[in-house]
């Protein structure tokens, strides 16, 4: 999992990114995708993909 945080008190902006790889129970898996304002859920996206290989290529 990779985590990024932006924080700049100048312009009210305290953000996060994070990318991660999920197994999947039946083979592939998924890249999730999540972003937001820190302190909160945020919001996530999955991408599902047959292996590891494939997903690191669309990163």
């Amino acid at each position: 999992m990779a985590k990024l945080l932006q924080r700049d008190t100048t312009k009210d902006r305290c953000r996060f990114y994070t990318i991660a790889w999920q197994r999947a129970l039946w083979g592939g898996g998924a890249m999730i995708r999540c972003w937001g304002r820190i302190g909160t859920e945020g919001r996530s996206m999955p991408s599902f993909y047959p292996d590891r290989e494939s997903a690191q290529a669309m990163v």
